[in-house]
């Protein structure tokens, strides 16, 4: 599985890598480090999705502020591919944080950067738990050699 992936894909992977075959606990142990690798790599692309979305997300409100206030000719409507805005700028600034906490544009960008922060969230997680896993299985390892008698 490589990046990127949809929320459901991930937690679906994870499930399955998280299973632990119980006779080759060694084994185990030997696929850990792979895992961080490929669950880090999932982290870091996702962390850059969700900062470029977070600088889209600015820049497209400022736009959006733009043309609320009727900063837009006729030109840049066309470019954007917007139609004119036809009611009265806001006058004051709980009208204009209304106007863009409503607007379906940033609404669209700022629901694909939440999503990209949880895959994230989800990811450090999985990475925790992997980190914690190596060492649980090295004491199950350790344990079964004491306790057939190596060092």
């Amino acid at each position: 599985m490589k990046p990127p992936v949809d929320f459901d894909q991930l937690a679906a992977e994870y499930a399955k890598d998280s299973k632990l075959e119980k006779e080759n606990i060694d084994m185990e142990l030997l696929k850990v480090p792979s895992l961080i690798c490929k669950y880090a790599a999932i982290h870091s692309h996702h962390s850059r999705a969700a900062l470029a979305l977070g600088e889209k997300y600015r820049e497209m409100k400022e736009k959006r502020a733009a043309y609320y206030r009727g900063e837009y000719c006729y030109e840049d409507l066309q470019k954007e591919g917007w139609e004119q805005y036809q009611y009265p700028a806001p006058k004051f600034p709980t009208d204009m944080k209304q106007l863009l906490d409503t607007d379906s544009i940033l609404i669209k960008i700022l629901l694909k950067k939440q999503l990209q922060e949880s895959i994230v969230s989800e990811t450090e997680i999985y990475l925790k738990e992997l980190h914690s896993r190596g060492y649980l299985l090295r004491t199950i390892v350790d344990n079964r050699r004491f306790l057939i008698g190596q060092n």
